[in-house]
């Protein structure tokens, strides 16, 4: 039970689920300047289009674990004022309306099991 409470303590100082909502954008390819670039290019068009705090966009990085292709990623995290299902229905349709204009390619996890 003290452990259960100090990790959603520590949880919502950090603004990790369940206190915010984690979507992952990734992009693979062969080519890893290409796609570095095409990365960073994503990230500064949502700050562009971010008029408030939300989400915090941290990246692009690149995967430690890839074989073949290199590949990146993007984390958007949606600060949520409590875990419910309506907050996290409506994260998910402001982090939506966000990346609508995403090129083909990219893959789109919310609430991924790993940020790698």
């Amino acid at each position: 039970d003290s452990f259960f409470k100090q990790e959603l303590t520590q949880r919502k100082l950090l603004s990790y689920p369940p206190y915010s909502l984690l979507a992952k954008l990734s992009l693979k390819g062969k080519n890893s300047d290409k796609i570095q670039a095409e990365a960073k290019n994503i990230v500064e068009n949502l700050r562009s289009t971010i008029n408030d705090k939300q989400p915090t966009i941290l990246g692009p990085y690149q995967s430690i674990f890839w074989q073949k292709n290199p590949s990146y990623h993007i984390i958007l995290k949606y600060r949520l004022a409590y875990y419910s299902i309506k907050h996290r229905q409506e994260a998910i349709s402001n982090i939506k309306s966000l990346i609508k204009g995403l090129p083909k390619g990219w893959q789109i996890e919310v609430e991924p099991s790993s940020i790698q």
